[in-house]
């Protein structure tokens, strides 16, 4: 049986990252959405997004969960800025319809397990890219999708 694909997501408010990895290290597809400015057109680059990564072969996705750090007396440590939070409610609505499964992993979690440091900067992720698949991607957001997706497919591979 061949070993699933797995596909590694970073977001943001204008976009989202995909990375499509198949078996070892081989990268199978790599790619940038940009997000719309309405709440529908957001929805529909979702759909678009996650659905080439099926397309693509994935059958898991795993992206990122992204909080704020506030700090402070009386204040809490973490919280999630509304907008994200919206994206992330329509990626999980949008995953179960395409359908793929969505994981979600703490930043500090995949850069710790990838990077070898769980506060590493944008720049470690690149140095990454750069080091394991022979190009310096666009983004640091495509950067962070590939080591997520590299993040998600050793925890897939650990239950194989």
């Amino acid at each position: 049986m061949p070993v699933p694909l797995v596909a590694g997501l970073d977001y943001s408010t204008r976009a989202l990252d995909l990375a499509v990895l198949g078996d070892g290290d081989q990268l199978i597809g790599l790619r940038e959405f940009l997000l719309g400015a309405d709440e529908a057109s957001k929805a529909r680059v979702i759909n678009t997004a996650l659905s080439w990564a099926r397309d693509m072969g994935a059958t898991c996705v795993f992206a990122e969960r992204a909080f704020l750090a506030l700090g402070g007396k009386g204040k809490p440590a973490f919280r999630s800025s509304p907008t994200l939070t919206k994206l992330v409610g329509k990626l999980e609505l949008v995953a179960s319809l395409v359908p793929l499964k969505l994981e979600f992993v703490a930043v500090p979690t995949w850069k710790a397990t990838i990077l070898g440091n769980g506060r590493a900067d944008k720049a470690a992720s690149l140095a990454y890219a750069e080091r394991n698949y022979g190009f310096r991607p666009a983004s640091d957001n495509a950067a962070d999708a590939l080591c997520i997706a590299k993040f998600g497919q050793g925890r897939v591979l650990a239950y194989w």
